[in-house]
């Protein structure tokens, strides 16, 4: 059940995706970073077409990163340093 009240405080989120389905090296990576752009400026769009400003937007990139061979895959968060693999095998642990 939600309040009248807390749906006026909830977070707005905005979601696009775009398959690429290639194992990552670093063209598919600069590749990833302009779709990321491209859905982040629709994204943006859409948001600002509701009312809301650019300095109230979050946007939060990820990659679907698994191994060659498996079904199962690992929603990365962009690292920092960029370094998709090394947080891939950390987290995959």
């Amino acid at each position: 059940i939600l309040s009248a009240y807390g749906i006026n405080i909830a977070d707005v989120t905005v979601e696009g995706e775009n398959p690429l389905g290639h194992t990552i090296d670093k063209e598919r990576l600069e590749q990833s970073n302009t779709i990321f752009d491209t859905i982040k400026q629709e994204n943006s769009s859409k948001l600002l077409a509701q009312g809301f400003n650019d300095k109230e937007l979050v946007h939060e990139t990820y990659l679907n990163l698994r191994y060659e061979g498996s079904d199962t895959s690992i929603m990365i968060k962009t690292p920092e340093n960029g370094d998709y693999e090394a947080e891939f095998h950390s987290i995959h642990k």
